[in-house]
């Protein structure tokens, strides 16, 4: 054991969790972001245009979600949708670490 300890490279360590606290919190942002634009249209277009609501947000869930993909897209993957994530864990593709951060 304290031959591993010794030789373990901790700065490398650091970075790895860097990383990960930051696709964690561009996913956090990403989801914040979808409910609470795309979820807000929904909520005020449904009570004042009932006809237009539907229209509004769908426009407003897909534009979100195509504004996320490109700008959290190549730091997480952009699964701001808990089923997404769920759907590439169980298909293998992440790890349950992983999983849980998403």
């Amino acid at each position: 054991m304290k031959e591993f300890v010794k030789n373990f490279n901790w700065k490398d360590w650091k970075v790895h969790v860097l990383c990960a606290v930051i696709v964690v919190l561009a996913e956090l942002i990403g989801t914040f972001v979808l409910v609470f634009f795309a979820c807000g249209v929904a909520a005020v277009t449904g009570c004042v245009f009932p006809e237009a609501g539907y229209i509004a947000t769908a426009l407003a869930f897909g534009l979100v979600i195509v504004a996320m993909a490109y700008s959290i897209g190549n730091i997480s993957g952009c699964h701001i949708n808990p089923a997404v994530s769920l759907a590439v864990f169980m298909n293998g593709g992440m790890s349950g670490k992983d999983f849980v951060g998403y």
